[in-house]
């Protein structure tokens, strides 16, 4: 399956940047359309903030995060 995981950068926000994942599923094989509803995205909070995580030291290494 193609990764369909995606970031957009929103807007620049205070001691941030505001970030938005979402997930394109226009290339979702048939065999997965009848079930994608129930079964995707399977992602929890504690693996989209480490994800998250790794996208913002790769954008500004160094840089301080706030909440972190």
């Amino acid at each position: 399956m193609p990764d369909a995981m995606r970031f957009r950068r929103i807007e620049a926000i205070d001691g941030g940047t505001l970030v938005t994942s979402y997930y394109d599923w226009s290339n979702l094989h048939p065999t997965y359309e009848a079930f994608a509803d129930t079964v995707f995205p399977v992602i929890s909070e504690t693996n989209l903030r480490a994800t998250l995580g790794i996208l913002a030291r790769t954008a500004a290494p160094g840089a301080s995060r706030p909440g972190a």
